[in-house]
């Protein structure tokens, strides 16, 4: 197998600067959009599973749905280390893996999409350290490890379920490779591992279990990363209604994860003429309402802007 991996920062970036999924800035400046990796929690570490393990666990993974048709361009999935010599120990080789669902809701074994082998060179550098507990967790691509899946062409119709998964190739009695993820909840019922000659629902021994993996997928609108209910979310401002407006509108915007926002409106001469929101808020669709009735007439701009990427529009008032 050939190994197709580099460090989770370098080949994010990599990969959105290989499809359309950008926001414009104001300055003209182009930004890839990063969505959460985390859906149905907090994105607070909880758990930690190891691999090998007392009971034989293996094949851990999560089910997903493609948002639209598309290709398979990247997996990523968060692996943690503590002190140097547990949880992940030694220098296991990370087997990705993805399957077709089965009528049953779990990985079709033997009939996989993808199976490519990492050494763990590779990877070492993005392996996450719970040395000092974790508060330096952030949900960020770049505490990822990231694989490059995209020569392979494994492509998506829309709607349609898959599994994404892992194993690894142990080369030495000390090797072990360990998952990080949340508590699942809500209850996640998309998670499962091969335990006794079948898979079963991590929720049938835990009170809920996401594992923090999350497949890429490049659709026509641009790269989403998918998350275990299909959605796809994005930072971007969808719109203004009405626009023309005269004198309310309802600018309207999503958040891919929770976060500080400011949502600000300006004229011609860059000039600011209101702010409509600032603060944190969840990840999700979201709305502001805009009262022009002592502007003049004319174009005026909304930015949305976050720690890391702005988006901008342009909005008409016509009295």
């Amino acid at each position: 197998m050939r190994s197709s991996l580099v460090k989770a920062y370098t080949l994010w970036l990599a990969l959105a600067l290989a499809a359309p999924a950008w926001l414009a800035l104001p300055s003209g400046e182009a930004k890839a959009d990063i969505p959460d990796t985390l859906r149905l929690d907090d994105g607070n570490i909880y758990y930690v599973f190891g691999y090998p393990d007392v009971y034989g666990d293996n094949y851990r993974n999560e089910r997903f749905q493609s948002p639209a048709s598309g290709t398979l361009t990247g997996v990523m999935m968060a692996f943690a280390t503590r002190d140097f010599h547990l949880l992940t120990t030694g220098d296991p080789s990370l087997v990705v893996m993805v399957w077709p669902m089965g009528a049953d809701s779990f990985p079709i074994l033997g009939q996989e999409l993808l199976k490519d082998t990492i050494p763990f060179s590779t990877y070492s550098g993005s392996v996450f350290s719970l040395d000092s507990g974790t508060a330096g967790w952030h949900n960020r691509p770049n505490q990822f490890v990231a694989v490059d899946v995209s020569s392979y062409g494994i492509a998506m119709d829309s709607g349609e379920w898959f599994c994404v998964g892992y194993s690894a190739e142990l080369n030495s009695a000390d090797d072990s490779l360990a998952i990080l993820s949340d508590d699942g909840y809500p209850e996640s019922t998309r998670s499962s591992e091969y335990y006794h000659g079948r898979f079963e629902l991590m929720s049938a021994g835990w009170a809920g279990v996401n594992f923090m993996i999350r497949p890429i997928i490049a659709v026509p609108s641009g790269t989403s990363f998918v998350e275990p209910d299909g959605s796809a979310r994005s930072f971007a401002l969808r719109g203004a209604y009405p626009n023309p407006f005269n004198p309310q509108t309802t600018i309207r915007f999503e958040l891919a994860r929770p976060e500080r926002v400011t949502l600000t409106v300006f004229d011609m001469l860059g000039r600011e003429r209101g702010r409509l929101v600032e603060g944190r808020l969840g990840a999700g669709s979201h709305s502001a309402e805009l009262d022009g009735a002592d502007w003049s007439s004319g174009v005026y701009f909304v930015r949305l802007q976050s720690d890391e990427q702005s988006q901008a529009m342009k909005i008409i008032l016509e009295k």
